[in-house]
């Protein structure tokens, strides 16, 4: 989920997610695709995408939520059709399910960090 713990230990970071929103990785665009750091770059190449806000946080942090699956699935799918993705089921489910994998593998109240497909421990 979405927060701003450990916000400022790098340059460039920023949450304007909502803090406690879940968060998935977004698409990311041709000139952060390049170099995220770069000049001009929007900074999608290196932050996690909240789900209900539509904005964008250089930290999330592992939680432990009162959610199924199948919910978690089902408000992934929400948030790729707000982003205007193609509403695809068997693409939806395998990317929750990585997320979900992705999760398991810290610690609850673990702070990580997303870049170009790279998640990291912070905190």
């Amino acid at each position: 989920m979405a927060t701003a713990r450990d916000q400022g230990a790098r340059r460039g970071d920023f949450c304007n997610a909502v803090p406690g929103e879940l968060v998935c990785t977004p698409q990311v665009c041709g000139r952060d695709a390049e170099d995220p750091d770069a000049e001009g770059a929007c900074g999608c190449g290196r932050s996690w995408l909240g789900f209900s806000s539509g904005c964008h946080t250089t930290t999330a942090e592992v939680a432990e939520l009162d959610l199924t699956r199948e919910q978690y699935v089902s408000l992934l799918a929400d948030a790729h059709r707000a982003e205007g993705l193609v509403d695809n089921a068997e693409w939806t489910t395998r990317a929750a399910d990585e997320l979900l994998d992705v999760a398991a593998g810290y610690d609850v109240g673990a702070v990580v960090g997303w870049r170009l497909g790279v998640v990291d421990q912070r905190a």
